[in-house]
């Protein structure tokens, strides 16, 4: 496929990336509150934004990698994209066993801003899981950044959208038959590693 195409394909793909995600969201939203109920839901967007923080993390760095691998096809300088993609590996390896402490620490502390037992033992559950699969998605950036060093936006929001769909399905199914929050953020984290 020739750039230009590529380009094109990977901005069509990535539109409908964004109308899909807003769609699922308008749809799910209300869906998941209800489940949940306003309190468990409330547990879920402390957590998704505890780990939403944890992307600053990033530095920059997958932008970084993106670019300095471009160089490097560019070059066709096989041995400076091996290492490039090696130390990349090796920061955000270290990046996610940051994540990782910071989320243990995190759910260390939560009797702090928490009184109920139950809902400590929930709260760390859930920010465990999440803090977890977020330590193992930052080296998988470096993947990501390989296709969009190649402009394989449409590889790339294809698998969102995949995901996307696939995940809220999975999601509905499974709460409506009367699972809870520790499946939604089960779900989510698998769904997220299987598209890295």
């Amino acid at each position: 496929m020739k750039l230009g195409s590529r380009i094109l394909t990977g901005s069509f793909v990535k539109t409908a990336d964004t109308v899909v995600h807003g769609g699922v969201a308008f749809l799910m939203l209300p869906f998941i509150v209800h489940t949940l109920g306003p309190r468990i839901f409330g547990f879920w967007a402390m957590v998704s934004t505890f780990i939403g923080y944890y992307g600053f993390f990033d530095l920059g760095l997958s932008i970084a990698v993106s670019r300095y691998i471009s160089r490097a096809i560019g070059q066709s300088d096989d041995r400076e994209m091996n290492d490039i993609v090696n130390t990349a590996l090796v920061l955000f390896s270290i990046i996610g066993a940051a994540v990782l402490l910071l989320s243990v620490g995190i759910a260390a502390f939560c009797p702090l801003f928490m009184e109920n037992p139950v809902e400590i033992a929930l709260f760390r559950k859930v920010l465990l899981i999440a803090g977890l699969s977020m330590s193992l998605d930052f080296p998988l950036r470096v993947f990501s950044g390989i296709m969009t060093s190649h402009f394989r936006y449409d590889v790339i929001y294809l698998l969102s959208i995949l995901r996307v769909i696939g995940a809220n399905l999975l999601i509905y199914v499974l709460l409506k038959n009367g699972h809870g929050i520790l499946t939604l953020t089960a779900i989510t984290a698998l769904a997220k590693l299987a598209e890295n």
